[in-house]
């Protein structure tokens, strides 16, 4: 897996993969994803014409964590990532909590960045109605918890502590 020093020190950890001679496009995983969350046919995104990179947010797969990290520096970390990568147009890409982070991208970086998508992005968990729209229960737990993000913290490490103890007792 390729990584990148960035200058506080922390790891980046990302892929690329389809056509190496295609536009390249950042794409932006949600909350719960990774980098690794795409179609394991590279052939496919080869034969768009795209050389997709995906990066992992921080604390993330091998992506360092960082404390009181804002979600616009994510733009800051994509910069270091394609000035390494010697990039001078690219498109992004936003899926789900992936949507912010391509828009702090195109912020930081607006000669750059040439078309922005965004599929089934987040709006902002404050809004009011939000927690009407979510469908699933956790999401809605945590439109609700927002303000307490001490709190959404241990829930996820509890639920993730559940899960591997799923896996682990499975034959």
């Amino acid at each position: 897996m390729p990584e990148l020093q960035l200058k506080d020190g922390r790891k980046l950890t990302f892929d690329i993969y389809g056509d190496p001679n295609g536009f390249p496009v950042i794409f932006n995983h949600g909350f719960s994803d990774s980098r690794l969350i795409r179609n394991p046919d590279n052939s496919l995104t080869a034969s768009l014409g795209i050389r997709m990179i995906a990066a992992d947010q921080p604390g993330v797969g091998g992506s360092s964590p960082c404390r009181g990290r804002k979600m616009v520096e994510w733009g800051l970390d994509m910069e270091a990532l394609i000035n390494f990568l010697q990039i001078d147009q690219f498109s992004v890409i936003g899926h789900s909590g992936g949507g912010p982070h391509a828009l702090s991208i195109a912020y930081h970086l607006p000669k750059k960045v040439s078309r922005v998508v965004l599929a089934s992005p987040v709006a902002p968990l404050g809004e009011t109605g939000m927690n009407d729209l979510l469908k699933n229960r956790d999401l809605k737990l945590i439109a609700k918890l927002h303000r307490f993000p001490i709190l959404i913290k241990w829930l996820c490490a509890f639920s993730a502590r559940s899960a591997s103890k799923d896996i682990s007792s499975r034959p």
